[in-house]
């Protein structure tokens, strides 16, 4: 099964040292739930954010809900999602593979 990995890095905290990890970048509804990458709150965002771009057809502007996916920038659709930086960034890089930030004023198409 072909994966996209990202690299970690944890401050840690009053009980844990910091330290680095490589975890996989979730693509799915149940990898998302079960990543340590992002808090609790955030994979239940991503989740509905996986969900929403799961059932996207490009095609089919009935597929899009109320976000107008070719005017609106992929910036603002994860401000709609609320998803948090670091999840925007390994979305952009990780998984969509862009090598710069061009990615956050492009439409989100």
């Amino acid at each position: 099964m072909d994966s996209t990995f990202v690299y970690q890095w944890s401050k840690g905290g009053l009980f844990s040292k910091a330290k680095g990890k490589v975890e996989k970048v979730p693509t799915t509804v149940s990898e998302a739930l079960s990543s340590d990458l992002m808090s609790f709150m955030e994979k239940r965002r991503f989740q509905k954010f996986l969900e929403f771009v799961s059932d996207l057809k490009i095609e089919d502007p009935t597929t899009w809900k109320k976000y107008d996916i070719k005017k609106m920038s992929f910036a603002d659709l994860a401000k709609k999602f609320k998803l948090e930086a670091n999840t925007v960034d390994f979305v952009g890089h990780a998984t969509a593979l862009y090598t710069n930030d061009e990615y956050l004023t492009k439409p989100a198409v």
